[in-house]
């Protein structure tokens, strides 16, 4: 179901999002494999996906299409969602300078921004997701010139056997 936003002129469309609807015909795939499905779940995403009952009823062949013709227009619209969201942008814009009435191009910079800042967090989510799950992202070594932060995947592979091996072979020279 597409999300609107109501203007004087008539109603602003967002681009309709496939996700309801794949999520419901894969329950029902699931379902329909034998697999066990709370029929709460089905249900909620029915009422989510503004699909009729009737779907309960369709065979696992049904399902399977429109399962795939789901996919396949989720995929075109995802492929595209630059210039979607670029459109979407500069005709909002149009509708939140007659509200707000404010020029056109401080309104479509101000959205531009707010558009940068959800990415950067987005970006700061997934590295701090990332961090947390406890994976190895830089290095720190002391080097002659100095502290040198290594991110590179095999450097940072070869600092920590380095420093391993130089941790673990101190007693080495020891007559014990």
């Amino acid at each position: 179901m597409p999300q609107t936003l109501q203007r004087p002129g008539g109603v602003l469309a967002r681009a309709p999002t496939s996700l309801p609807p794949i999520r419901v015909f894969s329950l029902l795939h699931k379902k329909l494999s034998g697999r066990k499905v709370s029929s709460r779940l089905i249900h909620r995403a029915l009422n989510k996906a503004d699909i009729p009952r009737e779907a309960l009823g369709f065979s696992k062949a049904h399902v399977e299409s429109k399962l795939k013709v789901r996919y396949t227009a989720y995929y075109k619209v995802k492929k595209d969602h630059i210039a979607n969201q670029q459109t979407y942008l500069e005709e909002l814009v149009l509708v939140l300078a007659e509200q707000q009435e404010l020029g056109k191009a401080t309104m479509l910079c101000q959205l531009k921004e707010r558009e940068h800042q959800r990415s950067v967090a987005r970006n700061i989510r997934f590295l701090q997701w990332k961090l947390s799950k406890g994976s190895t992202t830089m290095v720190t070594v002391d080097t002659p010139e100095g502290l040198q932060d290594i991110t590179d995947k095999e450097l940072m592979e070869q600092a920590i056997m380095n420093s391993n091996s130089a941790k673990f072979q101190q007693s080495h020279h020891r007559p014990f």
